[in-house]
């Protein structure tokens, strides 16, 4: 891109580029150096097609460094408008086919990226003129060129309602002259613009009434309603009353001619329809009932083959995903639609339908009230479910049967406490004779785990426990998980000494092993199992698992992903007893954090804010921190402040702003520490004032500006009293030369905020500096 003038050469570049973009890492894309080299080739003709189609790709993408990805799409903006503007003096229709692709393009890049980053950025600066500003610009660009090309591609209005569904359902923070512009001006914005694009089937004779916001339309088949789906979409967002009644109509004009004759036709037109209601905003809950009853009696009365009631059972799970309907909770709709989903359970449909079935179950079980609201009508529902579930699971796939273990754990949650570990047991019974009778196999030969045979069975299992653990409630699972810790560390080691016996005769080529991979499988699933029952289980039944996983992050052979022991260390931290035991958990896996902060230049973000989740639980625990600090143990300090400081260099905002705070939280403790204070900032008194001093300057950490000038504040307001007077001047010498009258006077005023108590404090310890440091010039001195 940037050594050739080679046209052909240049395309090949961009071409790897995007084939590749999923591998590269953020920090590398984000690069200015080649955000600016690919900017540039964009305001050439030659190039602009495929480099805009590289950064719609990117920006759909998830990020994490917000400001960045709004400056790239603000540097787009910029360079592809005027083109825009260029082309639009001339008919879409005359235009040549590469200019059109320009048009269409640019439409999808800003539509991308409104629906995936405008509620992160109008987060992170909800009352941000310039934001909103830049927002409306490119709000007024895509209406016009949506205008002016629409008739001649027949994609642009589906592009548009996904993003005017984007803005009209915006509940991020924002200030009320743009919230106002997007309720009022975006509102009728969709409203003229539907105008436009309403007759793009004028063979259907289409009317829209303005006055309504309703098509005057009744549809005849699914290739007709599909047409018009996306339109019918946004227009129940605009007037969800009068739409819900045009849905119902719909529904009962399908439903008599089905019942007079079921048709393919008809079939896949129903449930169209009832695919559009469930992904409806909240509509009139009355009417949405009488569809569910409408689809219900065809289920039950008009079906004349197993296959015909398949059908209607997929139209009435489309239904329940209007999540409106479970919020309101009326018990009746709830019964029938469990057993509903119950039946089709047990009937021999494809997969398909029976993870859909499961989807169902476990958005209702969600969405119920808590079980002291339940009547008694639905709680023998659930329990019915319950009892019948071995039999069920026999019915389904593997797929569907890992979804229906988290149904049954959600299900679980309706029933009374008093019942609730019994019907635990009686879901896990089978898992739990299937774990015992693998153990029994391969305890003698560790070389059998890895069978085919075994591991299919030791995946069944554990996924099993897992998903049921993730949804049945921490309080509820610690009691079965009291009953099968001791097959699962038995399992763990076992997985374990295979590792090892394999690294024994393989080496480093263990690595290539297909089985290595399916081992490394069964112990992260364990370690699922473990952390849901961190929360609440007694400790003698966890210690000993979770010190052998912590111990294998040290010193296996072929060691799990970093983020699984920190992500379980996280909820470790929650327990409020086990102090000693966990303190001698964390000395042995504060150095393997602190690696990897260290050694990443910031493309394992993740990575990054799970090492800043554990450190972030950890200094919210003064009781463990008081623990360290009593018992003098300095390496562990010596991690966690390497940890944070080092994370106030990233360049990710999420990371270095949580990093900041991780650190003012750790100098706030440790001024109540009066045992550990001196020796602490003999250490570490330099480094933080010197990398503070020097990020308050980079202007690449603004986000953190508050968050620095009280670190700054603390520091030298310590000085005095740590007699580090000498020291702190000649760092603030050298960093006072770099900074400019702007970013002082920014300083100050962030100070005066403190009071002025704070102020006059921070002035006579910066006299005392002043007079006792050396080499001072006039400018430092106004400084």
């Amino acid at each position: 891109l940037t050594q050739t003038q080679h046209e052909d050469a240049i395309c090949a570049a961009v071409d790897t580029l995007s084939s590749f973009l999923t591998y590269i890492p953020n920090a590398v894309l984000l690069n200015e150096n080649l955000i600016s080299i690919l900017s540039q080739l964009t305001e050439k003709r030659k190039y602009r097609n495929e480099i805009l189609m590289l950064f719609t790709e990117w920006i759909g993408m998830s990020h994490e460094d917000n400001e960045r990805t709004f400056q790239v799409f603000v540097s787009v903006l910029n360079i592809i408008a005027p083109q825009i503007d260029a082309l639009m003096r001339t008919a879409f229709v005359s235009l040549p086919d590469r200019d059109q692709k320009l048009v269409l393009g640019f439409i999808s890049f800003i539509s991308l990226y409104f629906q995936h980053h405008i509620h992160s950025i109008l987060s992170s600066f909800p009352n941000s003129t310039p934001v909103h500003t830049i927002f409306k610009s490119a709000h007024m660009i895509i209406l016009r060129a949506s205008q002016w090309a629409h008739r001649f591609d027949d994609q642009i209005p589906r592009i548009l309602l996904a993003y005017f569904k984007t803005i009209l359902t915006l509940d991020a923070p924002t200030n009320n002259a743009f919230r106002s512009f997007i309720e009022e001006e975006f509102a009728e914005d969709c409203r003229n613009l539907l105008l436009k694009i309403t007759p793009l089937h004028p063979s259907y004779g289409v009317k829209f009434d303005t006055e309504t916001n309703q098509l005057q339309k009744s549809f005849s088949s699914k290739q007709e309603f599909d047409s018009y789906s996306h339109i019918i979409l946004l227009l129940c967002h605009l007037n969800p009353n009068a739409m819900t009644t045009f849905l119902l109509k719909s529904i009962q004009a399908t439903a008599q001619k089905l019942r007079i004759q079921p048709s393919v036709e008809y079939l896949n037109y129903l449930q169209a329809i009832c695919n559009v209601i469930g992904s409806c905003p909240p509509l009139i809950l009355e009417q949405i009932i009488q569809c569910f009853a409408l689809v219900k009696d065809l289920f039950n009365h008009h079906a004349t083959s197993n296959d015909l009631k398949m059908w209607y059972g997929a139209c009435y799970l489309h239904l329940t995903r209007q999540k409106y309907v479970w919020q309101h909770f009326p018990s009746s709709i709830f019964v029938e639609s469990v057993g509903l989903c119950h039946h089709i359970l047990h009937n021999k449909a494809d997969s398909l339908l029976h993870t859909m079935c499961c989807d169902s179950l476990l958005l209702i079980f969600e969405n119920a009230p808590s079980k002291e609201r339940l009547d008694q009508q639905c709680i023998q529902c659930v329990q019915s479910i319950l009892q019948d579930s071995e039999s069920t699971l026999t019915c389904l796939s593997m797929v569907a049967t890992f979804e229906y273990f988290k149904c049954l754990g959600q299900a679980l949650q309706l029933l009374p406490s008093q019942i609730q570990q019994h019907s635990l047991s009686v879901i896990m019974n089978g898992p739990h004779q299937m774990l015992r009778a693998v153990l029994s196999q391969v305890s003698q030969n560790v070389a059998k785990i890895i069978e085919p045979e075994k591991i299919r069975s030791l995946e069944y299992t554990l996924k099993a426990f897992s998903k049921t653990s993730s949804t049945c409630g921490a309080a509820v699972w610690a009691h079965e998980y009291e009953a099968i810790h001791q097959n699962l560390e038995a399992l763990y080691n076992v997985t374990q000494s295979w590792i090892e016996s394999m690294w024994t005769q393989h080496g480093e080529q263990v690595v290539k092993i297909a089985t290595l991979r399916q081992a490394l499988r069964i112990k992260v699933l364990i370690i699922q199992i473990l952390e849901h029952a961190v929360e609440s289980a007694q400790f003698s039944t966890i210690v000993a698992l979770l010190d052998r996983v912590t111990g294998d992050f040290l010193n296996s052979p072929a060691p799990l992903k970093p983020y699984r022991l920190l992500n379980l260390l996280s909820v470790v931290m929650r327990r409020s007893n086990f102090l000693d035991q966990f303190a001698q958990i964390l000395r042995a896996a504060l150095p393997i954090t602190a690696r990897i902060v260290s050694q990443n230049d910031g493309e394992f973000n993740n990575l990054n804010m799970s090492v800043l989740t554990l450190l972030g639980s950890l200094v919210e625990r003064r009781d463990i921190l008081s623990l360290i600090a009593f018992q003098r143990d300095d390496n562990s300090f010596h991690h966690m402040i390497s940890i944070s400081l080092d994370s106030m260099d990233k360049q990710s905002s999420k990371i270095y702003v949580r990093a900041h705070k991780i650190t003012l939280q750790l100098l706030a403790f440790v001024e109540t520490a009066s045992d550990f204070y001196t020796a602490f900032y003999e250490h570490y008194y330099n480094r933080i004032l010197s990398d503070v001093a020097r990020l308050i300057n980079d202007g690449d950490h603004k986000e953190a500006f508050e968050e620095e000038v009280e670190l700054l504040f603390r520091l030298l307001c310590t000085a005095t009293r740590m007699n580090h007077t000498t020291e702190a001047g000649a760092i603030l010498i050298k960093e006072f030369r770099e900074w400019n009258d702007s970013l002082t006077n920014e300083i100050v005023q962030e100070t005066i905020k403190r009071g002025v108590q704070s102020v006059n404090l921070l002035r006579d310890e910066l006299k005392t500096i002043l007079l006792l440091g050396a080499h001072w010039d006039s400018t430092d001195f106004e400084r």
